[in-house]
């Protein structure tokens, strides 16, 4: 796939990833988007296929040693 992982993030996955890092929960991060959870659950999923990784404490560290491309 062409270009670095951040780069293959759209601007969805961004504000998910923000939000996970800043503690929401899955179902918080729907209320405060209007999404549902089931839509939020599909973006994280994306954002597991994309980093790599398989859960949401390695999502939330692979974003921090990633803040200078992806949340900041």
């Amino acid at each position: 796939m062409p270009g670095s992982t951040c780069e293959q993030l759209t601007p969805t996955e961004r504000e998910v990833l923000r939000m996970l890092v800043a503690g929401l929960r899955v179902t918080a991060l729907a209320m405060e988007t209007g999404r549902t959870e089931s839509t939020a659950r599909t973006h994280v999923k994306h954002l597991h296929q994309k980093t790599h990784t398989h859960d949401i404490p390695a999502l939330v560290r692979w974003a921090e040693s990633h803040r200078h491309c992806c949340v900041g």
